[in-house]
């Protein structure tokens, strides 16, 4: 099962759909009765490889940057250090604008300056197939 296929069949905007589901789901893996095996295995590949995964991570979804735009997802995490991670998620190849990425970075930079920030597309596409992903 593709649930980025599955929804799409569904919703006719996709990508926010996508979002709000994966933060619902990473929300729900950190939990204080849910499994932070999901949780584990995205902060591994949106976070550097030398951090710590957070023991009480915050998700939000649609996360509001004032002039900057809106990103997807913005994971907060304060324990062991000051983290924060934004995700743009990306299900549709030509979908990424122009300096997008670096809008939300700075955004997240001048509202967290205290943070070590990292961000990242996440996509079903590999680099070769996700060519149109600027």
């Amino acid at each position: 099962m593709n649930i980025f296929e599955t929804i799409e069949k569904a919703a006719i905007t996709k990508e926010p759909v996508h979002s709000r589901f994966l933060a619902d789901a990473l929300s729900e893996s950190v939990d204080k009765n849910g499994d932070p095996s999901l949780f584990e295995a995205v902060w591994k590949l949106v976070a550097p490889e030398d951090w710590e995964t957070p023991a009480n991570p915050k998700v939000m979804a649609e996360y509001g940057l004032d002039d900057r735009g809106q990103i997807d997802i913005v994971i907060f995490g304060t324990d062991p250090s000051n983290l924060v991670v934004g995700i743009e998620v990306k299900t549709k190849e030509g979908s990424a604008k122009s300096g997008q990425l670096e809008r939300y970075r700075d955004g997240l930079k001048a509202n967290y300056p205290c943070y070590k920030l990292a961000i990242a597309y996440l996509t079903p596409f590999n680099r070769k197939g996700a060519k149109n992903l600027a």
